[in-house]
């Protein structure tokens, strides 16, 4: 049995060998995010401040019923506008910026850990790993489980690298789990529920919380909140790439323009309200930023 975490972690230096922060899901913590009120694990971000927002009960709880220590991560389906299917990720807040890798510096072969899920109606639930180089991803490994799994049993991710030289050292990754795959409005299976516990990398080590942002991006983002457009600042002239994600991780194809090397209109008129990510990649650096679209 484990202890009692989209938002909110202080990022540290890292020991030589970073680890999965918060793996146990012993940790978690109340945040406040323009006005609502939430609690979620340590280094991670799901959909409760969503949840929050439309007073419906969080997705993401600290579970007693766990493999080992005092609490481990349940994800459940739960009603609400949107039918949004329960989801977390290791998004991390740095001061008013959005960090979503921690930091991985030895090749795994896989992610470990372990899980049980339940369903009324059949769903897929998923946990996904992409690992990455200099911002660049050189590797990922996704797990689908359609089938009920009623006790705790040991899962492996494994990671394919997109290129065979294992000198090819890795500096940061991302995990994203999702209790199930039906996630539409036609679709949607409420009380669909994914236990999760002491995740770990195979070859490494397997518990710990710090935590170091890669190479940060130069760059602002202003108004925020906005109703249709927001606009980048970069301290480059570099040609960036402009990515728009939601609090579930689904990415959202958004349109942009150049009004001088170094500034960019960017338009959000067109999303359902909500927060969003807004990733910024120039070179070898990135910068992410929340932005809530009223």
């Amino acid at each position: 049995m484990r202890t009692l975490n989209t938002i909110i972690t202080i990022l540290i230096c890292a020991p030589l060998m970073a680890q999965i922060p918060n793996s146990g899901f012993e940790n978690w913590e109340q945040k406040t995010i323009f006005g609502t009120t939430f609690t979620d694990p340590q280094g991670w971000l799901s959909i409760n401040y969503s949840n929050a927002i439309e007073n419906i009960p969080a997705a993401a709880t600290a579970t007693t019923d766990a493999y080992s220590g005092n609490f481990a991560l349940k994800l459940t389906n739960t009603e609400s506008e949107d039918k949004l299917a329960a989801s977390i990720s290791t998004m991390q807040l740095n001061g008013m910026e959005f960090i979503d890798k921690f930091p991985l510096t030895y090749r795994s072969p896989a992610l470990k850990g372990y899980l049980k899920y339940e369903y009324n109606d059949k769903d897929t639930c998923i946990i996904s790993v992409t690992v990455f180089k200099n911002g660049s991803v050189i590797g990922s490994g996704d797990l689908q489980i359609s089938t009920e799994i009623p006790t705790y049993e040991l899962f492996t991710v494994p990671i394919m690298y997109w290129d065979a030289d294992t000198t090819i050292i890795p500096d940061s990754a991302f995990i994203l789990m999702q209790a199930g795959q039906n996630s539409n409005r036609e679709v949607f299976n409420a009380g669909v529920s994914l236990y999760v516990d002491e995740l770990s990398f195979a070859g490494g080590p397997t518990t710990g919380v710090n935590d170091v942002p890669s190479a940060q991006l130069a760059a602002s983002l202003y108004p925020n909140p906005t109703q249709d457009m927001v606009l980048l600042s970069l301290e480059t002239n570099l040609t960036p790439t402009i990515e728009v994600y939601d609090i579930t991780g689904k990415q959202y194809t958004i349109e942009h323009s150049e009004i001088s090397p170094a500034k960019h209109e960017i338009y959000l008129g067109s999303l359902p309200k909500g927060m969003y990510f807004i990733k910024v990649m120039a070179g070898n650096q990135y910068r992410t930023f929340r932005v809530l679209v009223q």
